[in-house]
């Protein structure tokens, strides 16, 4: 099928589901694929010869690009693709699980179910592209089945399409989020070992000009790696901040500069203790070097805040921080206004150089960090009136400041031996 017939018979799926797009297959030939199903790169589907289930099960759905789902538009229920996969051990029950939940004035009528004839025909016809940061929306297990019931594959005893359904819900994708993340909460609080419904953070949007953070710090990938022993606490914040959304991953980068900073000392002091250490009559004058020690451990006992300034200065490349600054220097050059009423002023005005940013950077990029941490964790506190909110609107809003944050905590876990 070419393009245009494709595109004349996905009419409603494309209306209702704009991340996605029907294109040619390659540049010689115009036969039509179907691209980005939940705007998702790592997904193609295929239109096969016989397309009517294909397209009757497309037109009749929206797939939404934080979840694994389809949510089906004549009888407004949700699926959650599960697994058709056997089920056993502490999930042989989850099959049978029905329940209701009641949730700021709704009542839903939950399950797992058997899955959608529609979702079936979505995953017998999708093509899997290279790495998926969203498990390919949990389709192949059930490609797999459906390879296997028609002897394309070896069929595994109890093998069954299983849905997590969400009865009768109105579509609005925050509503739907905040619904999600509380059902995730009860569930695995009656169930330690309950299935989850997998939130899946919306992807930035460049479409305001930002561009995306620069992909190597020295410009290429060396040849040659020369690693050290780093702490390992800082490796497993890193490790948690390479994932997740926006809010998540710059919250992870700040614990990586707050646990540094923590332990932070300055060079001054650290070499007048080790001095008086090291006294050589340090035997015949204990009590008075004793008392000199502790004026150096009292000097050293700065405000946290302060502290993080100093390793900031200390390990941090301005010019590394300036480069991601610059490319978005519209974004950094004005206030921006976040749902939930938090402000964020201004990290540099028009004039700012290279020179001058690289004067005092770390005093205002460490009170800046601070503000958005508080705004984003503290939540409605007495002393903070304004927060962020967790809306795809400020997942965008935040991602050029996590990015920059990104580049501050590699450069604090390559180099943080340096400063102990």
């Amino acid at each position: 099928m070419n393009v245009d017939n494709a595109k004349a018979g996905l009419a409603e799926f494309l209306q209702q589901n704009p991340l996605s797009e029907i294109a040619a297959i390659g540049e010689e030939s115009d036969e039509a694929v179907i691209r980005s199903p939940w705007g998702d790169g790592s997904i193609y589907l295929k239109i096969p010869d016989d397309h009517a289930a294909l397209f009757a099960a497309l037109n009749g759905v929206l797939l939404p690009e934080r979840f694994a789902a389809a949510w089906h538009r004549d009888t407004k229920d949700l699926e959650v693709m599960y697994t058709a996969f056997p089920l056993a051990g502490s999930q042989a029950d989850v099959s049978r699980r029905k329940f209701s939940f009641s949730f700021l004035g709704g009542e839903y009528a939950c399950e797992f179910g058997r899955s959608s004839d529609r979702v079936l025909a979505i995953a017998e016809n999708a093509i899997f592209a290279g790495a998926s940061r969203t498990e390919f929306r949990n389709l192949p297990p059930f490609q797999y089945y459906i390879e296997s019931e028609k002897g394309g594959a070896p069929k595994l005893p109890g093998a069954a399409p299983i849905s997590f359904w969400i009865r009768n819900i109105e579509w609005n994708e925050q509503n739907v989020v905040d619904l999600s993340r509380h059902l995730n909460f009860y569930m695995t609080y009656y169930d330690i070992h309950s299935p989850v419904i997998n939130i899946h953070p919306p992807k930035p949007d460049h479409d305001d000009g930002r561009k995306q953070r620069e992909r190597y710090v020295i410009g290429s990938f060396p040849e040659k790696i020369s690693g050290t022993n780093l702490n390992s606490n800082l490796m497993h914040y890193w490790a948690a901040s390479r994932i997740g959304d926006a809010f998540r991953r710059f919250l992870y980068c700040y614990q990586v500069l707050e646990f540094a900073s923590f332990y932070f000392v300055d060079d001054q002091i650290k070499r007048a203790v080790k001095k008086a250490l090291i006294t050589p009559h340090v035997m015949g004058e204990m009590d008075s070097i004793v008392i000199k020690i502790i004026d150096h451990v009292q000097d050293a006992k700065m405000w946290d805040g302060n502290k993080m300034d100093a390793l900031l200065k200390e390990l941090v490349d301005p010019e590394l921080i300036w480069r991601e600054v610059e490319k978005n220097r519209e974004y950094f050059c004005k206030a921006i206004e976040f749902d939930g009423g938090y402000s964020l002023k201004p990290l540099i005005v028009d004039k700012t150089s290279r020179e001058t940013f690289s004067h005092d950077w770390h005093t205002k990029f460490n009170h800046t960090i601070r503000s958005l941490r508080n705004a984003l964790s503290h939540g409605k506190e007495q002393k903070i009136t304004t927060v962020i909110t967790p809306t795809v609107q400020n997942f965008s809003r935040m991602q050029p400041w996590t990015d920059i944050m990104s580049v501050a905590a590699g450069e604090v876990v390559a180099y943080y031996n340096v400063a102990m």
